[in-house]
């Protein structure tokens, strides 16, 4: 009898079961026996792939509305904070050079005196106009405007008039950032939820203080 074995095979647990019952061959006309040495590797199995994470749920329009709402929010907040900074600096610079030109109309003011040999012209009604011009340019906001009146070169009203303009910009800045800001925080305290169904619609509305 004549026993052939692979040399090496990739073996299952069934394939090994029955190679471990054959380990002796005997010649039918003989009484010799021939042992058989059968050695058997098994290859560990290949272990699947881990399962692929399952993707998120898709957002709920509830959901979708907050994102929008805290998106806005921080808009607000930010274009509500820049305007009130660019306002102040726009307002407060004006300010500045405007209230430093009325002090020096002042000052010059205090230097005007009738002249005995100009008859025609009366420096200290000029003086006095000149002085009034300078303490409206010391009041902010509305002082430029009420300067205007009391120019007496088409200059000077062209400035106060400028001075005006530049310091209602800024004070219209800060206002409008003071608004951004209130709208923020009126949307923070803002919850507004839907429901629809076959019968209709609900909408409900909630508001912290």
């Amino acid at each position: 009898m004549t026993l052939a074995l692979p040399l090496s095979a990739s073996a299952t647990p069934a394939t090994v079961a029955n190679l471990r019952t054959v380990a002796v061959a005997a010649e039918p006309t003989s009484t010799t026996t021939t042992e058989v040495t059968v050695e058997v590797t098994s290859e560990p199995a290949a272990t699947p792939p881990p399962p692929k994470p399952a993707p998120p749920p898709p957002p709920t329009p509830e959901q979708l509305r907050q994102w929008e709402r805290a998106d806005q929010v921080r808009k607000d907040r930010k274009s509500g904070r820049g305007l009130i900074i660019s306002g102040a600096m726009v307002s407060g610079v004006s300010y500045l050079f405007t209230s430093l030109a009325g002090a020096l109309a002042i000052d010059r003011a205090r230097d005007m005196v009738d002249d005995p040999d100009t008859l025609d012209v009366d420096e200290s009604a000029r003086a006095d106009d000149r002085r009034r011009f300078g303490r409206a340019l010391l009041i902010p906001g509305i002082g430029p405007g009420l300067a205007i009146a009391r120019a007496d070169t088409a200059t000077r009203a062209w400035a106060a008039g400028v001075a005006g303009l530049t310091q209602g910009l800024g004070a219209g800045l800060v206002v409008l950032g003071i608004a951004r800001l209130g709208r923020a925080k009126r949307l923070e305290r803002l919850n507004v939820t839907g429901m629809a169904s076959s019968r209709g619609a609900q909408v409900s509305v909630g508001l912290r203080f």
